[in-house]
């Protein structure tokens, strides 16, 4: 018969146990009840007259004297249930005499009777009859007596009994995810698995845990800290055995900065994954990091040939539903050393929600603010600012990767995957890397190969991107904020990506990462490298706002409106010579453009015209000069067609004008409601949208001489039918809302349910 004490199951694994064993037990079907929180049922059968519930009291730490004192107010519940109980199931973690349920069950009456009263004896009975059950909560076998002791005197594996309780600790706050039990069934079938992932992922404690598994089979655990032929030297091949190598890529494999492999260690790998292929008393458990396994591959023919990426499993968060998140934050508030304030601080306004549901949630991240040595210095009242902080910017967890294992052909990648928004196709990223790769290379004196950008994709895709077709987006939003902080805090960075820029818009993505609130150095750097700006700019002003493709126009973004205006806007705020001397002649292609093609962005074009005009210039500029003929530009081809939105930006610039410039303004947008007025109110999709479409045509009815009565009424009839059929959807899609709610609802209750669980002393 198993012996267990069940000290490594929370309250909530306790009930699981509970429910699984009895549903064994009774062959029936307990389905959960939450009644709240001390409402005297956990769960319940309801079949006929069998109205069975079932209470589960997990007071394996506190000891009988405590469950006792907690059992006399569970008693006087019992009336109260609104439920017509014929059967009363109550179970415990603790060790009971006869006399200990004697007690019990005189408190609860006839209800209660000492088959249905089950302690600590009686579960582990039941275990030993139903081993499936068993089995399932791995919780239990992995933290025995007999498996710690294998472990504790395997010294290969563990050296200390220190080693024996940190990965004790683990099994603890250890949520079972769905690539569990795949890597289960290949160590079964293949003998050899490979566990990838990003940082702090849990990868290393999946593998303690098959680790562990193993080693109750009778396997001899050896853990390769030094090498596959340490390995090798300590397996005598007449031995079942697993061998454990935790993050075997890292710097025993890799040249420092993340470089490939050298002096034939993929051979070792090869030679030593063939070994356990071929010897069924073997298995073998490695981890990596997915950019450095993508690494390995992509600068080894040898490992690609092996076929090694066949046994590698990735671990990533979005396999983390929300009861997984919340089983995890959970048992690091059970099991871990956080004091009850801080606790308290968590459930207090259901705080916990804000955390699980959060689109940057890790384990790591709740390894870290659950640990009271990193919070200590955190006050209570400040702890939930902290793990919002925490939450809003975990670029920590990532920064080591990228300062320590990735290499420079990656981080340009990176920065350049950043500048421009963490989003773009294939092709526009290897424009953008291929200018800022070759930049940074002359910069730093770093070497560059014609497969750079290949490699650097294969890298890093996995863990800090992702590549669907042909579009790379960054893995996750903390890598976003890992960027902002490597150019906040090198802003060298952000003088590269100026240098190497393809586009005006990666420059405004630096100067707003600058402009903020924490860019002060970023922007200082920037502001001292006047000359950088001035040839960025040059070089990206001569860039065509449009191409023929195929035939086709295919327009550029940005504008050039917008390059003029954001060069403007840059000049004002640094106040060099370099970039004053160039604005002139931006402005000058400006008019040049517009005199050429007849077509202008209006509104960016009034806002350049209003820049020019109110801007302090140094006198010996002459940029005054261009007011007047960008805006004599501009009305002319307003002249040819307006739409209602530029035209109110030209009644800025023109709200005291002329009768002629107001009736160019007019002539214009008499010429769009003639050919564009149908196709836009075809085009609207919501009430906001109706509701400013006509705001702008009843603005301009007041400001110019134009009769829009019909148009409006156009708009009113059009929005009044689309309000209809709103209504109509809106009754068709409440049975759907009503099934989503419930479900969200559902959930909700289950996460409750189990934070309220947690112990809350007063301590």
């Amino acid at each position: 018969m198993p012996d267990y004490d069940f000290h490594t199951l929370s309250p909530a694994d306790f009930e699981d146990l509970t429910r699984d064993v009895l549903q064994a037990r009774d062959g029936v079907d307990f389905e959960s009840f939450k009644t709240g929180r001390d409402g005297g049922v956990d769960f319940r059968r309801a079949h006929g007259r069998d109205q069975s519930v079932v209470q589960c009291k997990h007071y394996a730490r506190s000891g009988y004297d405590a469950l006792f004192r907690d059992l006399k107010e569970e008693a006087l519940k019992l009336p109260n249930l609104t439920l017509p109980v014929s059967r009363y199931i109550l179970s415990t973690s603790v060790d009971l005499s006869l006399t200990q349920k004697e007690k019990i069950v005189n408190l609860f009456g006839p209800i209660l009777t000492t088959a249905n009263l089950l302690g600590r004896d009686d579960l582990n009975n039941l275990l030993g009859q139903y081993p499936k059950v068993e089995r399932q909560h791995f919780k239990l076998w992995l933290s025995s007596v007999a498996v710690l002791q294998k472990v504790l005197y395997n010294a290969e594996v563990t050296q200390s009994e220190l080693e024996v309780n940190r990965i004790r600790r683990k099994i603890q706050r250890f949520v079972r995810s769905n690539v569990y039990p795949i890597a289960h069934q290949n160590l079964a079938s293949e003998r050899i698995v490979i566990i990838s992932g990003p940082p702090g992922v849990g990868k290393s404690t999946l593998a303690d845990i098959l680790l562990f598994e193993h080693l109750r089979h009778d396997y001899k655990a050896i853990i390769a800290r030094n090498g596959f032929d340490e390995a090798r030297k300590l397996y005598f091949g007449d031995e079942k055995a697993i061998f454990y190598y935790d993050d075997f890529l890292g710097a025993t494999f890799l040249r420092e900065g993340g470089m490939p492999l050298a002096r034939n260690e993929d051979r070792a790998i090869v030679d030593f994954i063939e070994f356990v292929r071929g010897n069924p008393q073997t298995r073998l458990v490695l981890t990596t990091r997915e950019h450095l396994f993508a690494q390995a591959l992509s600068g080894s023919e040898r490992l690609r040939h092996a076929m090694v990426d066949s046994h590698k499993l990735t671990i990533s968060l979005t396999a983390l539903d929300e009861r997984k998140r919340a089983r995890i934050l959970y048992n690091h508030l059970f099991f871990g050393d956080l004091p009850k304030p801080y606790q308290k601080e968590l459930l207090r306004e259901e705080f916990y929600l804000e955390i699980v549901r959060h689109q940057k949630f890790s384990p790591r991240l709740v390894e870290w603010l659950s640990d009271f040595k990193r919070i200590k210095r955190v006050s209570v009242q400040d702890f939930r600012s902290f793990v919002r902080s925490l939450l809003s910017d975990p670029s920590d967890i990532w920064r080591h990767a990228y300062d320590r294992q990735i290499g420079d052909s990656e981080r340009s990648l990176l920065l350049s995957l950043h500048s421009l928004s963490g989003q773009a196709t294939l092709s526009r990223l290897h424009e953008a890397f291929k200018k800022l790769h070759s930049a940074r290379g002359e910069t730093y004196r770093f070497p560059l190969a014609p497969g750079d950008f290949e490699a650097g994709l294969r890298s890093l895709t996995g863990t800090f991107i992702n590549l669907r077709r042909d579009v790379v987006e960054f893995l996750d939003p903390s890598v976003i904020d890992l960027m902002n902080a490597v150019l906040r805090s090198e802003p060298e960075n952000g003088v590269d990506v100026i240098r190497g820029a393809v586009s005006v818009a990666q420059i405004e993505h630096c100067w707003a990462l600058a402009t903020a609130a924490d860019g002060t150095k970023l922007r200082a750097a920037i502001a001292a490298a006047p000359a950088v700006l001035r040839d960025s700019f040059q070089r990206l002003m001569a860039t065509p706002r449009r191409l023929v493709v195929k035939g086709a126009v295919v327009h550029l973004a940005p504008s050039l409106e917008r390059r003029v205006l954001f060069l403007i806007q840059i000049a004002q705020s640094v106040q060099a010579e370099e970039i004053f001397a160039i604005v002139g002649s931006a402005l000058e292609a400006l008019l040049d453009e517009w005199r050429a093609f007849d077509e202008a962005e209006f509104e960016d074009g009034v806002r350049v015209i209003e820049a020019v005009r109110d801007m302090p210039w140094p006198v010996y500029i002459g940029i005054d000069q261009f007011t007047e003929p960008l805006r004599i530009e501009l009305l002319r081809i307003a002249r040819t067609r307006i739409a209602p939105e530029e035209a109110l930006a030209m009644l800025t610039l023109f709200e005291n004008g002329t009768q002629n410039e107001k009736a160019a303004i007019c002539e214009g947008l008499e010429y769009w409601l003639t050919f564009g007025f149908s196709d836009r109110l075809g085009e609207l999709r919501s009430s906001s949208e109706y509701h400013q479409f006509k705001d702008q045509l009843e603005q301009l009815q007041q400001a110019l001489p134009v009769n829009l009565e019909g148009r409006l009424d156009a708009i009113q009839t059009e929005w009044d039918e689309f309000e209809e059929h709103e209504e109509a959807r809106a009754d068709e899609q409440m049975d759907y809302y009503r099934e989503q709610r419930y479900e969200q609802r559902v959930e909700e209750t289950d996460v409750r349910d189990l934070f309220d669980s947690l112990p809350r002393g007063n301590d």
